[in-house]
C-alpha cells in the first residue's frame, strides 16, 4: 500500500477535527512555573521548557510567540502507523508538527495554511486520493 493509501485508510479509520482558535509554540521563561500556564502540551528539554498554548494564554501570561499554529486531531488512530502517517502527509504536501499521544495524534500546522491543510486531509479521506 502506498503512503497516500495508508494515510487515507488512517483518516477513514480516525476522522479529523480542526479545533477552533490559534495556538502558539512558546518557551517558558526561566523562573516561571510551567504549572501556572494553561498549556495544551509541555515538553521539558535541557535548554528550557516548550509549551503549546492558546494564543490568548500566551498573551495573558506574556509568553513569547515563536510559531502560530492551528490544531488538527486525528481521532482513534491506530498507534502503530505513525510512519505511514508521516509519509502520507509529506506526499500530500502538508508540513506539520505531530504530537503522538495515547488516545490521538495531533497535527499542528502553520495557522496561515490551516484551512487548506484540513481541506486536503478531508479530500484525501473522501476521494481515496488515488
Amino acid at each position: 500500500m502506498n503512503p497516500i493509501s495508508k494515510l487515507v485508510a488512517l483518516l477513514r479509520a480516525s476522522g479529523a477535527e480542526l479545533h477552533e482558535g490559534v495556538y502558539v509554540y512558546s518557551i517558558v521563561p526561566a523562573g516561571m512555573d510551567p504549572s501556572r500556564i494553561d498549556a495544551l502540551a509541555i515538553f521539558k528539554e535541557s535548554e528550557g521548557t516548550t509549551v503549546v498554548v492558546r494564543e490568548r494564554e500566551a498573551e495573558k501570561t506574556r509568553l513569547p510567540v515563536l510559531f502560530r499554529v492551528a490544531w488538527i486531531t486525528l481521532k482513534e488512530l491506530p498507534d502503530s502507523n505513525i510512519g505511514g502517517l508521516i509519509q502520507g502527509l509529506k506526499e500530500l504536501g502538508l508540513s506539520c508538527n505531530i504530537v503522538a499521544a495515547v488516545y490521538h495524534h495531533h497535527l499542528f500546522v502553520p495557522v496561515n495554511v490551516a484551512s487548506e491543510a484540513f481541506a486536503r486531509l478531508r479530500s484525501a479521506e473522501a476521494t481515496g486520493c488515488r
